[in-house]
């Protein structure tokens, strides 16, 4: 018997969020990340746990920066990968989201 846990994160909009006038996408990629582990530590799991994950990213020039923390922070663990470039997001000045689904056995 298992479960599923689906998660969702977002940086809701980049105002505040910059250095020298430009968007701090690692700061947002850090916060986005914060969101999903307090929920899965709510449900006693790690991201070991994550099996798929789908990044919908606002703009191709994010694309290295949400890549390099989601690699950071997920450490060795490899899920199922997916990342979609979209033209926008039901946030207004939202760049990028997360979804994550963890399968617990």
């Amino acid at each position: 018997v298992s479960d599923r846990v689906s998660a969702h994160g977002y940086v809701p909009a980049l105002d505040g969020l910059t250095i020298a006038g430009k968007p701090d996408l690692i700061r947002c990629a850090h916060d986005v990340i914060d969101e999903i582990e307090t929920l899965l530590d709510t449900n006693d799991l790690g991201f070991e746990a994550v099996s798929k994950l789908t990044a919908y990213i606002g703009d191709r020039e994010y694309r290295d920066c949400v890549h390099s923390v989601l690699k950071e922070r997920l450490g060795r663990g490899e899920p199922t990968f997916t990342e979609l470039i979209v033209d926008g997001f039901s946030q207004p000045g939202c760049p990028f989201a997360l979804d994550l689904d963890c399968v617990v056995v």
